[in-house]
């Protein structure tokens, strides 16, 4: 799981999260996918591009689940009781969007 702070032009550092075959951002929420084994629920974060490759060099597709990055973070949010209305209210939370 590649997810690092990222420091921005304008000096605010924010979360980036990176593909773990590629090594390069994953820029859209619809480009890429979470991906869990039964066996291992230790999460790696591909591009839909890189997502059979990926899965490949980790022993084969057959064990693989995945999960579009937008449901998955959904999920995430949910879990973790997050407000959408009391962020979008926060003025704090512009410094982390980028």
């Amino acid at each position: 799981m590649t997810i690092e702070m990222w420091h921005r032009d304008d000096g605010v550092d924010c979360p980036k999260l990176f593909c773990d075959y590629c090594g390069d951002p994953i820029e859209d929420l619809h480009d890429g996918n979470a991906e869990w084994t039964a066996n291992n629920p230790d999460v790696a974060f591909t591009h839909k591009d890189c997502c059979l490759a990926f899965e490949e060099l980790h022993g084969g597709s057959a064990q693989w689940l995945t999960e579009e990055l937008s449901w998955f973070f959904g999920y995430l949010a949910h879990n973790l009781g997050f407000d959408q209305e009391q962020w979008e209210r926060d003025p704090g939370r512009q410094m982390m969007e980028g």
